[in-house]
């Protein structure tokens, strides 16, 4: 069966008015938004690290690396956390929509948007009832150079080092 005739299906979700997708395969798991720990000197699109069951994973703002305001959450908002390069990473979008199939003639390529900014972004545009969808890659967001260091430490949070033999001795209780 050639590509033409398969579906591609897609977890959609909303960031402003707009309808965005990615993936399904690369999306391991919708979760609520959790406390992030904002990290020193990173950049403003990256909301901080989190614990999602033992492992920590940086957290995007989707609608701040693609130029958007700033929203606050609500109970709609959700963090698809994704595996991109090996590595989780969340990403905060406004509210999940739900998974579309949709043949894989009906996606258009974007190469005429490459000059507007955050188009790098976007793999290509598909219709969808009266709505057009934005198919993101984001392994561009978490790639670009201050997430890939941020994400590059992470691993060395997960599993500390066995702590080296220490010479500090435990203070006794005064009987």
């Amino acid at each position: 069966m050639s590509r033409v005739n398969k579906l591609r299906e897609l977890v959609c979700f909303r960031l402003q008015r707009g309808l965005f997708a990615v993936d399904i395969s690369t999306v391991r798991e919708i979760v609520r938004p959790q406390r992030t720990t904002r990290v020193p000197k990173s950049p403003v699109h990256v909301l901080g690290v989190t614990n999602l069951r033992g492992h920590v994973i940086p957290v995007l703002d989707l609608r701040l690396k693609l130029g958007m305001q700033q929203r606050e959450q609500n109970t709609l908002c959700r963090t698809l956390v994704m595996e991109i390069a090996g590595a989780l990473v969340g990403f905060a979008v406004d509210e999940v929509t739900g998974i579309v199939r949709l043949p894989w003639d009906v996606i258009e390529p974007v190469d005429a948007l490459g000059a507007l900014k955050g188009s790098e972004l976007i793999s290509g545009v598909a219709r969808h009832g009266d709505e057009l969808i934005c198919l993101l890659d984001l392994r561009g967001v978490a790639e670009s150079g201050a997430s890939l260091a941020l994400m590059s430490v992470i691993p060395d949070w997960q599993e500390p080092e066995p702590a080296a033999q220490s010479s500090v001795v435990p203070l006794k209780k005064a009987a």
